[in-house]
């Protein structure tokens, strides 16, 4: 049997911290926001959490599609640069290199590597978040379960709870 091991590549974030409609900055620990005990059932805060987490994760999306452009322009401005470039048309008879050397060219630049990197950070962040707003939907399906349940023992006159 194989055992996966993502030990070494980092931690499941313990804290999320976000800047408020204040201009300060919060967090958010998802062990304690997502925890609950069957008698006390979180009503008050569900809704107002969820939506937090969802506009966290709206705004971690558009740095996603940010960082993204930004490697896309980063990539077309190197792939112009090296078509163009003198040196490398003289090495190539006066022509064009072709697609193959000049996207080589592009994906080995230090540029196009730290763009990448910022759009794969991004990325997992986006992630993180939206993860993080599953767990609420499956928190209030539960919610929704336990709360059914206890409706239903209090009608037939059984609250074990």
């Amino acid at each position: 049997m194989e055992t996966l091991d993502v030990s070494e590549l980092s931690s499941i974030p313990e804290e999320i911290k976000y800047r408020g409609y204040d201009g300060l900055v919060y967090s958010l620990k998802p062990s304690k926001i997502l925890a609950f005990s069957g008698p006390d059932l979180p009503f008050e805060t569900q809704a107002t959490t969820y939506f937090m987490v969802t506009q966290l994760a709206e705004i971690a999306n558009l740095d996603v599609n940010n960082k993204k452009d930004a490697l896309t322009r980063v990539r077309g401005s190197l792939y112009y640069w090296y078509s163009v470039d003198k040196d490398l048309r003289k090495d190539n008879g006066n022509r064009k290199p072709s697609d193959a050397v000049l996207q080589s060219l592009v994906d080995s630049n230090d540029k196009v590597k730290a763009a990448m990197e910022e759009y794969n950070v991004a990325r997992y962040k986006y992630n993180t978040l939206n993860n993080l707003v599953k767990a609420f939907e499956q928190r209030k399906d539960l919610m929704q379960s336990l709360s059914a349940k206890k409706r239903a023992e209090l009608q037939t006159g059984q609250n074990t709870l």
